[in-house]
């Protein structure tokens, strides 16, 4: 996700278009909610100096709940899926890299983001500014790649539903999430070790990313890596929904009295018994069960979409307001966008990550069982 800068910097280029020369007194902050570039000044500390006042303020106080809140339930409901074999199924693999993603973005983003909007001087070193500036871009677009990997997941399993059936394993799951992490770091890493090589600014004023210098890359990236979670899942969900829905039409309809009724009939239980959350560890030597046993477990089948479906809400309420302002912040200045824009869209972007554990919990039995029994076993 693009950031914006905490004070200005001067400019590199005066020939650029005037489209671009809006960002260019600007640089990519690892500080995403300060102030005003027009407003800020250039404050350098001493070369002996790390550690300033601190300045305490609502945004600092929310970025410690949100640290607080993130870490203990995404790291419970993740140790409940371990707990239970049952759980450790190829679609919930998905959701524990979702988990665990959280985990890593609250760790190694969250709380250095703290650091640097109580310390905007927090003076490191290049070295310092260059894992860091990394480190957000990674996980950031590695906890959007998570849910993308979601919606493709049901794509999959509602549109080729043999193919799903008989070679979604876990193995393909955990490949699908190794290929994600390595595809957000190849797309990330370019414009990282161009800013380090040549366009980083003084650490002396910030451990800032020089947007001004990589704009075209950084819109690539805007549009390509962070607002791509929220394009796959509104595509693919109203799709997946439709599936679904012609899929229970068939099954649902009067037994079928000639054979290409029957067919029909036949397909659409194949369908809607592909879509089981469970999916079953693996489920090629499965025996054909009768249309009862089917029906009687198409509460079971709906979970993995009941998932998709409060995850889609809940990303487009939390993402929409910060994707929504970093995109514009491409084309305008800061001031015009404002501060307070910012404020709400960082407060929704965060809190997804402490959602997320509590919707795993509300739409999967399984799962509330098996943390019902951690707890107990802890206390």
């Amino acid at each position: 996700m693009i950031s914006i800068p905490h004070r200005e910097m001067r400019s590199y280029d005066n020939k650029r278009p005037k489209m671009i020369s809006v960002l260019n007194d600007m640089a990519m902050s690892v500080h995403r909610n300060d102030t005003s570039p027009s407003n800020a000044t250039v404050e350098k500390v001493p070369t002996n100096s790390i550690i300033s006042e601190p300045k305490w303020d609502f945004m600092a106080g929310f970025y410690i709940t949100a640290i607080i809140l993130t870490l203990p339930t995404n790291g419970t409901v993740l140790s409940a899926f371990f707990s239970r074999r049952s759980l450790r199924t190829p679609f919930n693999i998905y959701l524990m890299n979702l988990l665990s993603a959280n985990i890593l973005n609250a760790t190694l983003q969250n709380i250095p983001d703290l650091l640097n909007h109580l310390y905007p001087a927090f003076r490191l070193g290049d070295t310092y500014c260059s894992a860091l500036v990394f480190s957000l871009y990674l996980f950031n677009a590695g906890v959007q790649n998570c849910h993308i990997l979601i919606a493709v997941n049901r794509i999959w399993a509602v549109f080729w539903p043999y193919s799903y059936r008989h070679s979604h394993t876990k193995r393909v799951a955990l490949v699908m999430c190794l290929a994600g992490w390595v595809e957000v770091s190849v797309l990330v890493l370019p414009s990282l070790v161009l800013d380090t090589m040549y366009y980083r600014t003084d650490t002396a004023n910030g451990c800032n990313f020089n947007i001004a210098a990589q704009w075209g890359w950084s819109t690539v990236l805007q549009f390509l890596v962070y607002n791509m979670g929220l394009y796959v899942m509104w595509i693919a969900y109203p799709l997946i929904w439709y599936k679904r829905r012609q899929s229970l039409k068939v099954v649902l309809s009067p037994a079928p009295a000639t054979p290409a009724t029957t067919r029909s009939h036949l397909l659409g239980l194949r369908q809607l018994r592909s879509l089981e959350d469970a999916d079953s560890e693996n489920t090629s030597n499965e025996g054909h069960r009768p249309l009862a046993a089917s029906l009687s477990s198409q509460k079971r089948s709906s979970k993995a979409f009941t998932v998709l479906t409060v995850m889609t809400i809940s990303v487009t309420i939390c993402w929409t307001p910060i994707h929504t302002f970093y995109t514009l912040l491409l084309w305008l200045p800061f001031d015009r966008i404002g501060q307070l824009a910012l404020d709400i869209g960082v407060i929704l972007c965060s809190l997804q990550s402490f959602i997320d554990p509590i919707l795993l919990v509300c739409t999967l039995p399984d799962l509330r069982e098996s943390l019902r029994r951690t707890i107990n076993k802890q206390a």
